[in-house]
């Protein structure tokens, strides 16, 4: 970065070189962050050299052992947050509050038997809808606080392939393997078949409907208990109890879930109906352990 600034005439070529003098994973980051547009409108709005001089700036650090990836989340979270105000967006649509994923952390690990051996704690932590990947980064820290030699892998899907790009780099500047990192629809594509977990942490998204996964839903149902949605599939207008279903179908028989659901998941359908069933499939099955209610009628199923 500090040779691109002494070439201003030539900063798009040069910066562009750089880009491309990454390996082949990062390359695919910058894919799926659909960086080179970025560029070109830096370039075309005229910012792009001031902007590489001020990230060149000698003391601005933002390497993790400076700014840890939680804090990072905050800022990642702050510039969300003016992001989603100035197009009128709901900022909780693209990231969950600290303290919040904090609390399914401690929940999580609250009289937990975790697998341990004379190396320490060894643990997989899923988050089907994980976004940047923050859920998992939390989880991981709260665990490294109990054991700091823990073995923790960390797994994720994700649809948005901005915020994958997000995840996966997160992974890889920490040591993980971003290969656990997978991009596609959780309910038409699940990325991790026969897969089970010790814990899982995630906020999908409620209030949406499923209509456009719907065949492929449906053709999971019919496998019965060898799928995913074997006790009933919900009314189309929000699946996201089926992301309930998918998560307690990647538990281990020792595996714990927390999900923020609201508060539709508790009440909504008749006796017999989809919903109703899915309900009544964890209690008979005494998998529900408790509800959190949280501000704006959020809810954890845990």
């Amino acid at each position: 970065m500090s040779t691109l600034i002494t070439d201003p005439e030539n900063i798009e070529d040069n910066f562009r070189d750089y880009l491309n003098g990454f390996s082949d994973n990062v390359q695919k980051i910058l894919a799926r962050m659909n960086f080179q547009a970025q560029v070109d409108r830096m370039v075309e709005a005229g910012v792009l050299y001031q902007v590489i001089v001020d990230f060149s700036a000698k003391d601005l650090d933002m390497s993790p052992n400076r700014i840890s990836t939680v804090d990072m989340g905050y800022i990642f979270e702050n510039l969300v947050q003016r992001f989603s105000e100035s197009y009128n967006e709901e900022a909780g649509a693209h990231f969950t509050s600290r303290d919040i994923i904090y609390l399914m952390c401690d929940l999580l690990l609250t009289d937990n038997d975790i697998a341990q051996d004379e190396d320490g704690l060894h643990c997989t932590v899923y988050d089907m809808t994980m976004g940047t990947s923050q859920m998992l980064t939390c989880m991981e820290e709260r665990l490294k606080q109990l054991d700091s030699n823990a073995s923790i892998q960390t797994f994720g899907q994700e649809i948005n392939p901005f915020t994958m790009g997000i995840a996966v780099a997160d992974t890889m500047i920490h040591g993980g393997d971003p290969d656990n990192m997978r991009f596609g629809d959780t309910l038409s594509d699940d990325k991790f078949p026969g897969y089970q977990f010790d814990f899982v942490i995630s906020n999908p998204p409620f209030g949406i409907d499923w209509k456009r996964e719907a065949q492929a839903v449906e053709a999971e149902y019919k496998k019965g208990e060898a799928g995913r949605f074997a006790p009933g599939l919900p009314s189309k207008s929000d699946g996201q109890m089926l992301f309930l279903l998918n998560g307690v179908k990647k538990l281990k028989d020792t595996g714990r879930m927390a999900i923020i659901q609201n508060g539709s998941s508790l009440f909504t359908g008749d006796a017999g109906s989809g919903q109703s069933e899915i309900r009544r499939y964890l209690i008979e099955n005494d998998w529900l352990d408790a509800i959190v209610q949280l501000p704006s009628d959020a809810r954890i199923l845990w």
